[in-house]
């Protein structure tokens, strides 16, 4: 792999921003944050995580993913909670923000050979977990007619139905 290095971080640079990119979307209604890197740092895209809002949603989050064959993982044990170090060294003080990542980061498959698709599906199954819909306004001659009859008279579902209809693209 030394050898096609600059190959093998470039696809995976590829394959980072797809999911950044994708799950900004869902990120806007407040689910999870995103990496985040300064302007003028570069990163060299080994891992792509979530951070959930709770342990529970990562919990959660990560069976939900595991039971539609995708292998999510959190991603450490702070050091200063290990097993190892606090047999050896007792318990120590609380450290908020290596606690919260220990107990909110979700990492995502990133690996060379993944694919678009896979990666698409892994997506799909994040979107589903927060039940986003995917919706997108229709073109306007599909709507035009059933909007212009007296809107009063219309159903709340009927209305519904002539303005939203499937896409693969999120609201963004």
């Amino acid at each position: 792999q030394l050898a096609n290095v600059e190959a093998i971080t470039f696809k995976r640079k590829q394959l980072w921003m797809h999911y950044y990119n994708s799950l900004r979307k869902i990120q806007k209604r407040g689910h999870f944050s995103l990496p985040e890197f300064p302007a003028d740092n570069e990163h060299n895209a080994h891992i792509f995580y979530l951070t959930l809002n709770t342990g529970n949603d990562r919990d959660a989050l990560l069976q939900f993913l595991k039971e539609r064959g995708v292998i999510a993982t959190f991603h450490y044990v702070g050091l200063h909670q290990s097993p190892y170090f606090t047999k050896k060294y007792g318990e120590q003080a609380a450290l908020p923000n290596a606690e919260k990542f220990s107990g909110q980061l979700l990492r995502l498959p990133l690996f060379y050979d993944l694919t678009r698709q896979e990666q698409d599906y892994i997506i799909q199954c994040i979107a589903d977990f927060f039940q986003v819909k995917q919706v997108r306004f229709g073109p306007v001659e599909r709507i035009g007619a059933r909007v212009a009859s007296s809107l009063a008279s219309l159903p709340i579902t009927t209305l519904a139905e002539a303005l939203l209809c499937s896409s693969t693209e999120f609201l963004a």
